[in-house]
């Protein structure tokens, strides 16, 4: 946390402490409403997202439970088709698509840009090194991905993982 308050006032390790002994409120007030994940977000992207568009919390909620719902239809209509499942874990094992999955929704880019979560898939999967995963399998993965998936439904996809495919 010191670190990234003090790249945010472009200060050194003296003046920090030294402001903290002061009881400067800048330093209280980064340290009080923001976590260390925020300070670094905004030093990364410029922004934080949890405090962008809060007018628009309820509509995107409103978004994401609808495609939650519609996915999980067009899921169960892709994957469990006698055998289409089996076939899907024939090209990519499902713990590694969870694992990928799991990776970019741990990367605080995908919640500043959500427009571009089908990308985000598509380029981990390209560039996922495994060797149960050959070059063939992730160009039928990502040809899945690529004609039937719009960019919120990787992004439910990808930050919703386990409720899609854990139990299938």
């Amino acid at each position: 946390m010191k670190q990234s308050v003090k790249q945010i006032l472009d200060i050194a390790d003296k003046t920090y402490y030294n402001w903290k002994k002061e009881g400067r409120p800048i330093i209280n007030l980064l340290e009080k409403y923001f976590t260390e994940d925020d300070l670094e977000e905004f030093l990364k992207y410029g922004i934080i997202t949890k405090l962008e568009a809060k007018d628009d919390q309820h509509t995107t909620y409103m978004l994401i439970d609808y495609v939650k719902y519609n996915l999980k239809e067009k899921l169960d209509r892709l994957l469990l088709k006698p055998g289409i499942f089996k076939w899907l874990e024939n090209i990519i094992p499902k713990n590694i698509f969870l694992k990928i999955l799991k990776e970019i929704s741990e990367d605080p880019k995908i919640e500043v840009e959500k427009y571009r979560s089908k990308e985000y898939l598509i380029q981990k999967i390209e560039l996922y090194k495994v060797a149960s995963i050959n070059n063939s399998n992730k160009k039928q993965l990502i040809g899945i991905i690529k004609n039937n998936l719009s960019n919120i439904e990787c992004y439910v996809l990808i930050k919703y993982a386990d409720e899609f495919l854990k139990d299938k």
